[in-house]
Order: C-alpha cells, then sequence, then structure tokens
C-alpha cells in the first residue's frame, strides 16, 4: 500500500516564531488568527491594532519565513484558543485554509469567519496574478461549498473584518457563543436556508420511493410505518395515521406531514419546517430527476446506511469513476453513489450530503491535473466528523496542467499545500491516504467489507 508525502512546505508564510510557542503550561490565546497569510495585511492593519486596544490576547502566524517546526506549534495554539478568527480573502486562493475551515466546521469551535468573493475572471491575486475563467470559476465554486458547510454547521459568516472583531470583543467580554450573535451584529443572512429543508425533504423521498414497490406515488399504511421508521428509528402504528390517509393510502406530501407531526420531539427534529416548506422546496426534488448515477438496494427497516461507497472527487464522465471505481464495484456488487456536478446547484448539493450521510464509506480522490479545493473540503469536513474515509492524493507536479490551462508556480504551491494539510489531517485520525487510485478503490471496497463482517458477527 503506497502512501502519501508531503509536498516541500519552506516556502510557507504562515506560522509564529519559536520563541512565542505556546505549551500546555503556559497560558492559552483568546484569539488565534487563521486564514489568508502573505502578502495579505489584515492581521497587522485590522486585527491586531484592535485586539491590542482592548487587551485581547492573541496568536498570529504569519511569519516572514515559515519551517516545518512551526506546524505543531499553530496546532497547538489553534487548539487551545478561545475564538477562532479566519479571513478568507479575495486576494489569496486560501486553498490551505479553506480545507481547515471545513474541518473546523465539523467541531464545535467559536469560529468567526469573513469572507471576501472574488469580483470577476482577470482579478489580481498573489504577487500579482491574473485569475483565469477557469480558475476563477472553481475558487467562486468552493467559496459557495465552504459557506455550505459553515451554515450546516451554524458557523456564522461576517460581512467584514471590522464587524467581525466587533464581534469577538461582545462575545468574550459578555461570554457568548458566536452562534448567538444576530445579523445586526453584522453576520450575514443565510444563503443557503433551505438546503436543510431540502436536505430532509430529498431523504424522505428516498425513502418514500423505496418502500413505494410498485411505483404507484403512494403507501400502505404498514409500509409507511416502516419508512417512518427507517428514518427516525422509531415506531408509529397503523391507527395514528389512519386520519392522514385517504382510503388506507399515504401520498409524499401526507408522508411529510407525518413526520413532521410524529417526530417533533428528537433532536434532530423534522418539524414543521419540512411540511410548511414542502411546497416552497417542491422544485429542488423536480430538479433531482434524474438523480446522479447510483447502484443501489431499497433499504430496509434495520439497515442504517442506503449506499456502500460514495465516489468524491472529479466529475468528468471520462474520469477515474468511470474508468475504475465503477466496474470494480459492480464486479464486487458494491452499492455506491456518483455524484455528477461541476457548479453550485442547491438542489444538488442536498442530494449528494443526504448520500454521504447515507454512504458506509466515503472514497475522495484528489488528483494530479485538478485544483481540487472544493473536495478537499468535503473530505476534510468528513474527517472532522469521524466518519469512514479514505483518500488518494496526489500532487500537482511542477509544470502541472488543469484542462490543458498551465498552473503557475505560485497556484501549485498553493493547492499542494492544501493537499498537504488533508494528508496530515487524515493521518492524525488514522485514515489511509494513498497514491494510487486503483489502490484506494480496493481499499474502500475491503472496508465495506470488514464493515459487513463485523456487523454480520453481532
Amino acid at each position: 500500500m503506497s502512501s502519501f508525502s508531503h509536498p516541500r512546505q519552506r516556502n510557507r508564510k504562515c506560522s509564529l516564531e519559536t520563541s512565542q510557542r505556546p505549551t500546555k503550561n503556559s497560558p492559552s490565546f483568546q484569539v488565534f488568527l487563521g486564514g489568508s497569510c502573505n502578502p495579505t495585511t489584515w492581521r497587522a492593519e485590522f486585527a491586531i491594532p484592535f485586539l491590542t486596544k482592548n487587551y485581547i490576547s492573541f496568536y498570529n502566524p504569519q511569519v516572514s519565513e515559515w519551517r516545518p517546526q512551526l506546524v505543531q506549534i499553530e496546532q497547538e495554539a489553534k487548539d487551545n484558543a478561545q475564538v477562532l478568527l479566519y479571513m478568507i480573502d479575495n486576494r489569496t486562493r486560501c486553498a490551505a485554509s479553506m480545507v481547515e475551515l471545513a474541518q473546523l466546521a465539523g467541531h464545535d469551535r467559536e469560529v468567526f469567519v469573513v469572507i471576501e468573493k472574488y469580483p470577476a475572471p482577470g482579478w489580481v491575486i498573489g504577487y500579482g496574478e491574473p485569475l483565469s475563467t477557469t480558475e476563477f470559476n472553481e475558487l467562486q465554486l468552493a467559496q459557495c461549498y465552504l459557506v455550505d458547510l459553515l451554515e450546516k454547521s451554524s458557523i456564522p459568516i461576517f460581512e467584514s473584518m471590522e464587524t467581525a472583531l466587533v464581534g469577538v470583543k461582545k462575545c468574550i467580554e459578555e461570554e457568548l457563543s458566536v452562534k448567538n450573535l444576530k445579523v445586526t451584529d453584522g453576520v450575514q443572512p443565510v444563503l443557503h436556508g433551505h438546503l436543510v429543508v431540502g436536505k430532509k425533504l430529498i431523504c424522505a423521498q428516498e425513502v418514500f420511493k423505496a418502500f413505494d414497490y410498485n411505483n404507484r406515488g403512494n403507501l400502505d399504511l404498514k409500509s409507511a410505518c416502516e419508512a417512518f421508521r427507517t428514518i427516525t428509528g422509531k415506531k408509529l402504528n397503523e391507527r395514528q395515521i389512519q386520519a392522514q390517509s385517504r382510503r388506507g393510502l399515504i401520498t409524499l406530501d401526507q408522508f411529510c406531514a407525518i413526520l413532521a407531526e410524529f417526530d417533533q420531539d428528537s433532536e434532530s427534529s423534522w418539524g414543521n419546517s419540512l411540511f410548511n416548506g414542502l411546497l416552497m422546496v417542491r422544485n429542488l426534488l423536480d430538479l433531482l430527476s434524474p438523480l446522479p448515477e447510483c447502484y443501489c438496494e431499497p433499504p430496509t427497516v434495520t439497515e442504517s446506511f442506503q449506499y456502500d461507497i460514495y465516489l468524491g472527487g472529479y466529475w468528468d464522465d471520462s474520469s477515474w469513476q468511470n474508468r475504475i471505481a465503477v466496474p470494480k464495484l459492480k464486479k464486487h456488487g458494491i452499492t455506491f453513489y456518483k455524484p455528477q456536478r461541476s457548479e453550485f446547484a442547491a438542489g444538488m448539493v442536498a442530494a449528494d450530503n443526504f448520500a454521504e450521510e447515507q454512504s458506509r464509506v466515503l472514497l475522495f480522490i484528489i488528483c494530479g491535473d485538478m485544483r481540487g479545493s472544493a473536495v478537499m473540503m468535503e473530505a476534510s469536513f468528513h474527517i472532522s466528523k469521524n466518519h469512514r474515509v479514505i483518500l488518494c492524493i496526489n500532487d500537482i507536479p511542477d509544470g502541472g496542467t488543469v484542462e490543458g490551462e498551465p498552473l503557475s508556480e505560485n497556484a501549485i504551491k498553493d493547492y499542494n499545500r492544501a493537499r498537504a494539510y488533508l494528508a496530515d489531517l487524515a493521518l492524525r485520525h488514522h485514515i489511509p491516504v494513498l497514491d494510487d487510485v486503483e489502490q484506494a478503490v480496493d481499499t474502500a471496497i475491503e472496508k465495506v467489507f470488514v464493515f459487513n463482517r463485523e456487523n454480520a458477527s453481532k
């Protein structure tokens, strides 16, 4: 089994001098200043003066000369900080910072995030690099996925660094959680709140269809109770839902109403928002037909997973998925879900989120001919949630291209640095990191077999 070797990082510009290294015996800093580094100046111009003026301690990871020994130092400071403040600006690619934030989204940390959008293709970043149309589109996509991950984790996004700093001060002084701040505190309104309802609707629709064996568009009372139990884990008897039925049959709309009415007391309650939002998000369900390619069996009441493997990575039709993964999986009778998206579409994001949660193993392939920011964020998020993840990571080689477009030396360093962060995160979580696609697919298949054997013996 091959292992992933980290790219050279001696040119990275973020960390703190060794003399300021935090230790277990030293007091923790109140604020960790994460996110965009050189050539940005937001720390020196805004954050540090504000925090110093308000007597708030902070850790600044930005230095002129980075060295590998500082990785652990930065991690300790981050772990010990009371508040994490991140700037995702539009003057750098922020590839590693976005992967880092995706990981933090999976943990219950106090995170303040400011995101600046890239204005248009040709926008100049870094040390005078104009963004091509292709890279501009990919960076926009990456920011959309980051916003989605943060919103799912109830992490607010601030409209500017100034408002974020005021929020940091308020939370520290009043001992508030960042999640208690409101729009009046500078928090941006939720952009994709409908995805929460949308994901639940997709789950309801998928389970409803699985129990609608004759494709009639309705369920008898017994099947409706079994479908309810599949989603909620709770028992329901036919008498409880008789009133919602028409001639003993339950439609999808009625099934959603049943979920909203009888699952009110659970932590992940479907609530009235599901039924109230049904008509509003009906067009979302219409977008999902046909769904992305998948190969699965209908779930049973006792199953908690619908797919064996989620195939995360590059979504081109000629990619590794069709050439290597799909034939192998079908040969072994492995069920799978293959997302097909190249832009941020709300309906497809909700569908893919549901599929990820319903998969035993999540396989992510980051090839050397892709920038891969969005895929790396997905993988980072699921690693932090302790899901079963298999990774295959290849660096972008010197002189590398993406879809025939040459990448600059700085771009290659930026995207490879994000790969290094993801690989390090995976290894710290004891997750296999490979550099060969076929081996990664085989490892995922073996992981499914092990999972099935362990569950069969229980």
